[in-house]
């Protein structure tokens, strides 16, 4: 139970509701649900779809696997059925956020299920793709927006889209999408929505330091627990095997090897280590696509379209792929490394057992991960059972002399056939059996091809065309006919003259004096020739220079400090009754003006050279 919120009291008619016709959804949908081949309804849906229906907020808690999907796009789908009202251009009616790309696409694809009799439209807004078709989905105004946070936030803020009118926010994945973050991007979000919308948040782990924060988004919540919070679901068979770090490949491929494992996924905690598992089962002739960050968009798709169609049998992916991936059949999931999160691991074994099928989790656990298993052995409340790794005990597949690559790619031109459709070594003439170069006949014992009637001659070529005459031999061309029409060309510099030469240049003469222009200043040597300096005159009003005291300016005292110009003392002196330090006309106690800055300094001094200019 979250600390502060009520748990919903469900009557007795919520847990005895058998079928989907007890909940009251429209009649499109119940056609939609009997397509899909479902019936009854899961505790999470029983227990949320009324409430949800009834306009409430709520926070679902239940297992991966169980239906939480179809908890609340069951109602949203419904309300769509019901209202005759559809989005204006540029609005979403209900916005859907998940933490990762792939979570968004499995999420559209059960709409479009359930939604298949519904009149509605929805628009799919991730990161990774390009914006103008995302900006021509949303101009036209859109019923559902199905996004991850980041890019929802730049269409916001570009603009393009409006929250305004938006009546319902669902957070899939509650634990990650308020996590430090997305949380950032989250409050921006939901700043942008009327505080009147109902909020849903859904995820299978609710972490206490997450508990706090649901309370700023959501009024009044209601609680719904369909089960423990972070218990695995009791049809996985769990296990742990103490494996060495350097031997965890060989180890998964003594497992992977074995005829019951038919579609597995395999953990790792960094993209390079899930780049390095799926080259290393390659090698080995298993068929493996990864799935990481590092991924392109397209990469995604191909690889999980490649796992679901079973071109591939594994599946190597980060924790990416563990935050509610629907792919059915994962008959095994192994962490080759334990996660560091304790919830992932929850996530991660929630990849197989779903839909009530059983499943088997297998995780490797090397020296330094021993904290992590207690970890997760604390939260699931449970010890998991252990064995210690036995090398050679299960034979492994031999290493392939061709490593299989889907990455690669097919058909073509040149595409390389397949192994199956080549001849066998063994098939094949030794190469001792084959002729030699030596024993094949040479070019010139072979007979002539003759002539080819229908093929085109060959141009000449420069040998045929006969021998080139000298240019001496080649006739004049002649003098060529004028054109009137032509313009003429410019005259060359060879066709001007010759150029005078300058002694030979006819004298300006004298230039007439024009009144009406300003003299120019006379020139320094008309100005007389300047007065010694003892001879210029004195000036009275001119105060005297003080005295140096006898001594050079750059006369340093013993202390090694410089001394003052005037031989150490002030220039300026006190008053009488004027303390030291104290300015001409502060009084006592008075605090001294403010200092004139760097450009008063500056503009006194330009000052004071205009003065002496002037004089």
């Amino acid at each position: 139970m979250i600390d502060g919120l009520p748990r919903r009291i469900f009557p007795e008619s919520y847990h005895t509701l058998t079928s989907f016709a007890d909940l009251s959804l429209a009649d499109d949908l119940n056609r939609a649900i009997r397509d899909s081949g479902y019936t009854t309804p899961t505790p999470i849906q029983q227990r949320m779809i009324p409430i949800i229906a009834n306009g409430d907020d709520v926070i679902g808690l239940s297992q991966t696997g169980t239906g939480k999907t179809a908890a609340f796009v069951l109602p949203v789908l419904d309300k769509l059925a019901r209202s005759k009202t559809r989005a204006r251009r540029g609005s979403c009616s209900v916005l859907i956020l998940s933490p990762t790309r792939e979570l968004s696409n499995q999420i559209a694809d059960t709409v479009r299920r359930y939604g298949k009799y519904v009149n509605y439209n929805q628009a799919i807004i991730v990161g990774g793709v390009s914006y103008p078709p995302q900006i021509r989905a949303l101009q036209r105004g859109t019923d559902i927006v199905i996004a991850t946070p980041g890019r929802v936030l730049d269409h916001i803020e570009s603009g393009v889209m409006s929250l305004d009118e938006t009546t319902m926010v669902v957070l899939d994945e509650a634990d990650q999408m308020l996590d430090f973050g997305f949380l950032p991007v989250i409050r921006k979000i939901l700043g942008a929505v009327p505080e009147d919308r109902q909020t849903v948040l859904l995820s299978a782990t609710m972490p206490k330091a997450v508990q706090a924060l649901t309370k700023e988004f959501m009024h009044e919540p209601e609680f719904v627990e369909a089960t423990p919070e972070s218990r695995p679901v009791e049809k996985i068979n769990q296990q742990v095997i103490y494996v060495e770090k350097a031997r965890k490949n060989m180890a998964l491929l003594e497992i992977l090897s074995q005829k019951e494992v038919e579609r597995s996924i395999v953990f790792t905690r960094t993209k390079y280590g899930a780049d390095r598992v799926q080259k290393f089962l390659n090698n080995y002739g298993i068929l493996a696509v990864s799935l990481h960050g590092n991924k392109s968009q397209g990469q995604r798709q191909r690889a999980l379209g490649q796992f679901r169609s079973g071109e591939a049998t594994v599946l190597v992916a980060t924790d990416i792929a563990g935050r509610g991936i629907d792919i059915d059949d994962v008959s095994h999931v192994i962490n080759v490394d334990l996660p560091n999160i304790p919830e992932s691991y929850v996530h991660r074994i929630g990849r197989t057992a779903r839909a009530g099928r059983n499943g088997v989790a297998i995780s490797f656990c090397a020296k330094g991960e021993r904290s992590f298993l207690r970890d997760i052995e604390k939260l699931i409340g449970t010890k998991l059972p252990k064995r210690e790794d036995q090398p050679g005990a299960v034979p492994t597949l031999p290493l392939s002399d061709e490593p299989v690559n889907l990455d690669a790619p097919k058909g073509g031109r040149n595409a390389r056939p397949q192994r199956g459709d080549r001849p066998n070594r063994g098939d094949r003439p030794n190469r001792g059996d084959r002729p030699q170069r030596g024993d094949r006949p040479n070019r010139g014992d072979r007979p002539n091809r003759g002539e080819r009637p229908n093929r085109k001659p060959f141009k000449k070529s420069f040998d045929d065309r006969g021998e080139r005459p000298e240019r001496g031999e080649r006739p004049e061309r002649g003098e060529r006919p004028e054109r009137p029409n032509r313009k003429p060309f410019k005259k060359s510099f060879d066709d001007r003259g010759e150029r005078p030469e300058r002694g030979e240049r006819p004298n300006r003469g004298e230039r007439p004096e024009r009144p009406d222009r300003n003299p120019f200043t006379k020139a320094f040597v008309d100005r007389g020739e300047r007065p010694e300096r003892g001879e210029r005159p004195e000036r009275p009003d001119r105060k005297p220079f003080k005295k140096n005291g006898g001594k050079p300016f750059s006369a340093k005292p013993s202390g090694g400090k410089p001394a003052n110009r005037n031989g150490g003392k002030s220039f300026a002196k006190s008053k009488p009754g004027q303390k030291s330090g104290q300015k001409s006309g502060q009084q006592p106690g008075q605090k001294p003006p403010h200092k004139a800055g760097g450009k008063r300094k500056f503009a006194g001094a330009a000052e004071q050279g205009l003065k002496r200019k002037a004089r």
